[in-house]
């Protein structure tokens, strides 16, 4: 244990639900929330780019997928991102760090992430919490992290303009509305800051 009876979460994208689901299963331990580049959902798009990205046809092969030897799924993992990143424009680094993971655990982390839907529940949220919204985001589209940002309340906005990797290919314009919706929210939400 690291003794530290609260903590402000942080979740960009899919650790967005991670730290939603953090408040909801351990309140007591959560201070405020930061969530970027990220919604209440994500098993409706089924149109958008994350889904084009990381489910295509391999979903329905999962199981065959577990059955192969690591070193061979790796290998079929990297060519199928191959494909769905020139298709789709990604970076390379993309690619670069699906190499480094299990095909199989992947599959199993967007499966539980297209039934991951906290829009019963997020209406609820009782700590401070900023929205770091991607404005020109194509992988979780800017209406879907405002409307999660109207649905929490007193939640404050703070715009980064880019597109889904802008926290790696643009640090400089993802940085400071991060710094910003942290100080908001390490300083109780007390003054709501609004940019864009």
């Amino acid at each position: 244990m690291l003794g530290i009876e609260q903590a402000i979460l942080a979740g960009y994208s899919m650790g967005g639900p991670i730290a939603q689901l953090t408040w909801r299963r351990h309140a007591d331990r959560v201070a405020g929330l930061v969530l970027c580049a990220t919604t209440t959902h994500f098993g409706e798009a089924s149109r958008n780019a994350f889904n084009l990205a990381f489910t295509g046809g391999l979903t329905g092969a999962a199981t065959a997928i577990r059955t192969m030897p690591l070193p061979l799924r790796r290998q079929l993992a990297h060519a199928s991102m191959g494909l769905r990143r020139q298709a789709l424009g990604m970076p390379d680094w993309v690619l670069d760090e699906t190499r480094h993971n299990d095909p199989a655990a992947l599959l199993d982390a967007v499966r539980a992430l297209r039934r991951f839907d906290a829009r019963p529940w997020i209406g609820e949220v009782d700590v401070p919490t900023g929205v770091v919204v991607t404005t020109l985001d194509r992988v979780v589209p800017p209406r879907r992290q405002r409307r999660m940002a109207e649905a929490i309340p007193g939640a404050a906005t703070f715009e980064a303009e880019g597109d889904h990797a802008v926290c790696v290919m643009n640090p400089r314009r993802f940085i400071p509305p991060l710094l910003a919706a942290c100080s908001f929210v390490a300083s109780g939400g007390s003054v709501v800051q609004r940019s864009g």
